[in-house]
């Protein structure tokens, strides 16, 4: 009798192992598929993730990668962003987005990531806006520092791209809507 429990011992010792070994494995595949987690904020994958923000270096002040502005476009706003920032120290950022890099629902996520990723605003002013706009993603989001929001809070955004924005992008006028929106931006800091 007593010879039967090294091997009694053997089988339940190798039933544990089997079972914590299972258990390890399904808690991988469970950590493959769930949130992410990344600097204590939790992120849920989505198609703004499979993009690189990191990937994208800005150009300018405008940034077209949807080549929706002819290159005259993109100088001229350029060149009143670069006056104001000059005025101000306010910094803007307009960047157009792809519609392989979001979809419609993570276009807000995106457009703040870019925001954040490339520094938009001076260091301790956190005085920069970032407009993202998408002509194939039908999406438009102005962020704003906390340096700019008392002079351009959030129903003043909503208000410029509602009626400045919009009603030209509606007829197919990307350049005019971006530039009266630009326009009325900077007249809330004057």
């Amino acid at each position: 009798m007593q010879h039967n429990k090294p091997g009694k011992l053997l089988l339940a010792v190798k039933f544990m192992l089997t079972i914590v070994l299972f258990t390890l494995c399904n808690m991988s595949h469970a950590q493959e598929n769930s949130p992410t987690k990344r600097d204590s904020i939790i992120k849920v994958k989505s198609a703004s993730d499979s993009f690189n923000v990191n990937s994208l270096t800005p150009r300018g002040w405008v940034n077209d990668y949807e080549a929706i502005f002819s290159k005259e476009e993109v100088a001229l706003m350029d060149s009143l962003i670069s006056e104001f920032e000059k005025k101000t120290t306010i910094e803007i950022t307009i960047v157009t987005v792809k519609k392989e890099w979001v979809t419609a629902e993570h276009f807000d996520d995106l457009v703040n990531s870019i925001a954040q990723n490339w520094g938009v605003g001076k260091a301790g002013k956190d005085n920069g806006i970032v407009i993202g706009l998408s002509k194939s993603v039908r999406r438009i989001r102005i962020t704003t520092g906390p340096g700019v929001q008392l002079k351009l809070p959030d129903d003043e955004v909503k208000w410029i791209i509602d009626n400045e924005m919009i009603p030209e992008f509606k007829n197919g006028n990307f350049y005019e809507g971006a530039r009266k929106g630009l326009e009325k931006i900077m007249h809330s800091f004057y």
